[in-house]
């Protein structure tokens, strides 16, 4: 991976025809240098379609993946099949997906495990709901999301960490400097060699404040990076900052 990384996660949404639209208009607007630093996780019906429009000059993710290599997982889609799409990394342990499809800690350790024994990067999310910061707990939130990591070995290397505060993601509320600075801080303290991108809420006019921090190498964005403008901005805004 390239850092900053500006990763757009479409989540569920654009249709194929939309896809090819809006990577026609990024490749236009944007050189091929800072095409570079950016990151599309479409949904999966679109993978083909947007890897072959960028021809690999941005990096392909997949939203989430399964362990196991292949079996009867009706619904599931195997590290092997991402890789024959084109795929780069895969998103694992987003927050939609630990809450509201309630998969386990012990679920998201071995899709981890699974993502980067195959080859793949991940996009490892952690962070807390508002009722765990509000309590005080979301460094004990954290580290219990980050024990999968040391067992990794030198996998951990085909890791990028994610602060994604639950409740900043899709409500239009965004962590302070202060509290992405002091959570960034502690990522970094506990595993120097990973970087860290930041996801909750990100859009073109709060981009500089978070990218002027020394300890966010870039950000994961939901929404904002639907529509092409707003997605060039924030990634335009992003290497100014980073002197890129």
């Amino acid at each position: 991976m390239k850092y900053p990384l500006l990763a757009a996660n479409w989540k569920m949404n654009m249709t194929r025809d939309q896809a090819r639209t809006f990577c026609r208009d990024l490749t236009a607007k944007l050189d091929p240098a800072s095409l570079s630093h950016v990151l599309i996780a479409p949904p999966y019906t679109a993978i083909e379609t947007v890897a072959s429009c960028l021809s690999g000059s941005v990096r392909i993710a997949a939203q989430n993946c399964h362990f196991a290599p292949n079996g009867a997982f009706t619904g599931e889609i195997s590290t092997g099949m991402l890789i024959d799409l084109g795929v780069n990394a895969v998103i694992i342990g987003h927050s939609e997906r630990r809450h509201v499809f309630h998969e386990s800690q012990d679920l998201v350790t071995h899709r981890l495990r699974g993502v980067v024994e195959s080859g793949l990067h991940a996009i490892y999310c952690v962070g807390e709901t508002l009722e765990e910061r509000e309590s005080g707990r979301t460094f004990d939130v954290l580290e219990a999301q980050l024990e999968p990591l040391p067992n990794l070995g030198s996998a951990l290397d085909k890791v990028t960490l994610a602060y994604e505060p639950v409740w900043a993601i899709g409500t239009g509320k965004v962590a302070s400097v202060e509290q992405i600075a002091e959570v960034h801080g502690r990522l970094k303290e506990r595993f120097s060699s990973l970087a860290v991108l930041y996801g909750g809420s990100v859009k073109s006019d709060n981009i500089r404040s978070i990218a002027s921090l020394s300890s966010v190498d870039g950000a994961l964005i939901g929404g904002a990076s639907l529509k092409v403008d707003e997605f060039l901005a924030i990634i335009r805004e992003t290497l100014i900052v980073k002197g890129v």
